[in-house]
């Protein structure tokens, strides 16, 4: 029987770790699609009201860490694709997303935040700073005109007009620049 080397041991590992760490993955965002699903008008869940607890507390460590899942871990997950259809269903147009209460949130003059149940979010100044579930609505983008198209592209490109005069004719256009 051949002798597994070092490497080949750790990398067997590795493996090992991120089938475990998929599949507690794929029960954290049943969990936390569960928890989203029962936010209130205020947009509290339990899971919010836990979050704000442990981030108006005493343990800065805590605190720390917790900011780091809410940042990295939880909104990327609510951010899924699956999870968004699940929540929201085929709804265009809206992103449903947690967290913390800013001031463009307490204002909401366009009516960009809705609660779950598709009505205009209301926060006050004593919501700032906690976590709350919240369905944005996406502005529409302006639709560029063809001017913009092109110079956009021809930025990607790094290219500028004259690079397609060549282009015009060999495709038997004639091309006048006019200055």
């Amino acid at each position: 029987m051949a002798k597994v080397s070092k490497k080949e041991e750790e990398a067997q590992e590795l493996l090992k770790l991120a089938i475990q760490s998929t599949k507690i993955d794929a029960h954290l965002t049943e969990k936390i699609v569960d928890d989203l699903m029962t936010a209130n008008k205020d947009g509290q869940t339990t899971l919010t009201k836990v979050i704000d607890k442990v981030l108006k507390g005493n343990d800065e460590e805590a605190k720390k860490d917790t900011k780091t899942f809410l940042r990295t871990k939880l909104q990327v997950m609510i951010k899924n694709k699956n999870v968004q259809k699940k929540i929201l269903g085929d709804k265009k147009g809206l992103m449903i997303t947690m967290k913390k209460v800013n001031n463009p949130m307490v204002d909401n003059d366009e009516g960009q935040f809705l609660n779950i149940a598709g009505e205009i979010a209301e926060f006050n100044e004593s919501d700032i700073k906690s976590v709350r579930v919240v369905v944005e609505q996406k502005k529409p983008n302006e639709p560029k005109s063809f001017e913009e198209e092109l110079y956009s592209l021809l930025e990607k490109h790094n290219k500028v007009i004259e690079d397609l005069i060549p282009v015009f004719k060999a495709n038997g256009l004639k091309v006048e620049l006019k200055a």
